[in-house]
């Protein structure tokens, strides 16, 4: 014999993966409840419509049960089609909880009134777990990467929402909740000379040209002051069509190795002026014994004050020694003993 559409429908609620069930309002137990709810909480479907509210509340985790309880009461006064959704912990009959989501919508009578609701209830603990674990392993690589100084960011290239870390916002002396989370916080900070560069070595990384996005820039602070950052990414998700999703990555203050590589160039350029200016006079200086003369490097003979101007920033005021005096003009008074 064919199937009636009554047992189609019953082979299909039994079948699902979802528990369904109707709940009449005014008595405040299940009319239906389908065979699912066994698998998922341990319940048969018979001992839940013996279940009072209470109890049935009972069942529910105590962090989550006020959640529970103010979205029911706000169904009361809803409007049909309404869909309400609802994820809580649910006590399973051999003790441990499963997390559930819960999607209902009411019905009313003739008179407008709501009469029940229908809904349907699906086990999401795996998909609760994996988000848990997640959350761990985010707090840990968070916590790890925190603890060198650095700050993160965590950016979706599509949405352009980003997360900055708490440490992110103090670098540039923000509290956590003066900076919203969106790219335009870190485009309108960095400074306009370092900008195209940043978004250069940006692209070339989307591009597949290089493993990480790595760029120092500048970029401003509560203060009005620059602090330079080391910026550093890496893209770990893409959608469907090839481009950037995901985005993690970090940021390093390298202000005062900055500083110091900018009063080292100018220790250096100001070295190099002063050796420009020296000129040494060293090793072996051959002197004619009889008219002084000195032999300079390609064997020509010059006086020595030529010499030494050639090769030094000594200048010359010509004078006469007091033995030459004595000497070449014995009639001077001035140098008579």
């Amino acid at each position: 014999m064919p199937k009636s559409s009554e047992d189609t429908l019953r082979e299909v609620l039994e079948n699902s993966l979802d528990a369904s069930y109707k709940r009449n309002i005014e008595s405040n137990t299940y009319e239906y409840l389908s065979p699912v709810f066994n698998r998922i909480c341990g319940f048969t479907s018979e001992e839940m419509k013996l279940m009072p509210i209470d109890g049935v509340l009972e069942q529910v985790h105590e962090n989550d049960r006020p959640e529970v309880e103010h979205v029911i009461a706000e169904s009361q006064s809803g409007k049909p089609g309404r869909v309400y959704q609802l994820e809580y912990r649910f006590k399973h009959r051999n003790g441990h909880y499963v997390w559930l989501q819960d999607r209902f919508s009411i019905v009313c009578d003739t008179e407008g009134k709501v009469s029940s609701r229908i809904g349907s209830v699906r086990d999401i603990t795996e998909r609760k777990h994996a988000e848990e674990r997640l959350r761990q392993s985010e707090a840990r690589w968070q916590f790890a990467l925190e603890g060198s100084g650095d700050g993160l960011w965590d950016w979706n290239a599509v949405t352009n929402q980003v997360f900055f870390s708490k440490r992110w916002k103090e670098m540039l002396g923000f509290t956590d909740n003066e900076l919203v989370n969106d790219l335009k916080e870190w485009d309108s900070r960095i400074h306009p000379d370092d900008k195209a560069v940043a978004y250069r070595d940006l692209e070339r990384h989307f591009n597949g040209e290089t493993s990480v996005y790595e760029n120092e820039h500048r970029l401003l602070c509560k203060d009005g002051t620059y602090k330079w950052i080391l910026d550093r990414g890496k893209v770990i998700e893409w959608t469907e069509d090839g481009k950037p999703l995901r985005v993690i990555g970090t940021h390093g203050d390298i202000s005062e190795r900055k500083e110091a590589e900018a009063e080292r160039l100018i220790l250096i350029a100001d070295l190099k002026k002063a050796l420009s200016q020296v000129k040494k006079l060293s090793g072996l200086l051959p002197i004619c014994s009889h008219c002084k003369k000195i032999r300079d490097d390609q064997g020509y003979w010059n006086q020595i004050e030529q010499y030494i101007h050639e090769h030094s920033e000594a200048e010359f005021s010509h004078s006469i020694c007091q033995d030459c005096a004595k000497k070449h003009y014995p009639d001077y008074d001035i140098y008579k003993e």
